[in-house]
């Protein structure tokens, strides 16, 4: 359905099984890790799941949905913003020049608008009730540290990095405004401290752990950042 290019059979299936959707971009997200040139989606892939998920902000949570019938879920959500990170460093770098200038250029668009869309799911989970932890704060001081060690092996410009750390920053905050992530007072600020420190000074970053660190209380509330 992928090759020599994308069916529309194949773009029109959520709207015959959302739920297998979401349970078939999980797949694709663990397949592809999208950290380096060996590792990357096909761009019809990227493509397809980025329209997808621009189309219905629910599709991501359609396995979360089960929750009250089964002990399990399995979101994508974590795996796309990782595609988000490093794949826009595997795509910069280029190191083996297995990229065209073309597919670069799509790449880049594509990952700007699923990173748009990553923040727009979050708001719609937020609707949905459905009450589930997506994130943990491990899983940004992991991509976090990937960035950074990426940054020290491969040539990247400091306008991709900062623009990286903002992104970083901005999946963070909606994820704990909007309770996808949730994290306690004693090691959510240590956590915080950490990713801090793992990446250059960022203004949001900081008022993010400033907010956590300030407040006696469990949860997040929405902070001003403007």
């Amino acid at each position: 359905m992928l090759y020599p290019s994308v069916s529309e059979a194949f773009h029109s299936l959520p709207k015959v099984s959302p739920l297998f959707t979401c349970n078939f971009i999980s797949a694709a997200v663990s397949i592809f890790y999208f950290n380096d040139n060996h590792n990357i989606p096909p761009l019809g892939l990227l493509d397809a799941i980025t329209d997808w998920i621009s189309s219905d902000s629910c599709l991501c949570f359609e396995s979360v949905r089960l929750v009250r019938i089964q002990s399990s879920f399995s979101c994508p959500v974590f795996g796309l913003f990782r595609w988000c990170i490093l794949g826009h460093l595997v795509t910069a770098c280029n190191h083996d020049k297995k990229i065209d200038m073309e597919t670069s250029t799509k790449t880049f668009a594509l990952l700007s608008k699923l990173h748009l869309c990553i923040l727009q799911n979050l708001q719609a989970y937020k609707s949905m009730e459905l009450n589930q932890i997506l994130f943990h704060l491990q899983d940004f001081i992991s991509i976090a540290t990937a960035v950074r060690q990426c940054c020290q092996n491969w040539k990247i410009s400091e306008d991709n990095f900062y623009m990286l750390i903002e992104r970083i920053g901005q999946v963070l905050q909606v994820a704990i405004v909007t309770e996808s992530l949730k994290i306690d007072q004693v090691t959510g600020t240590e956590g915080l401290k950490e990713l801090c420190s793992i990446l250059p000074p960022n203004r949001l970053l900081k008022i993010i752990y400033n907010h956590h660190s300030q407040r006696g209380n469990q949860h997040f509330q929405p902070m001003d950042t403007s």
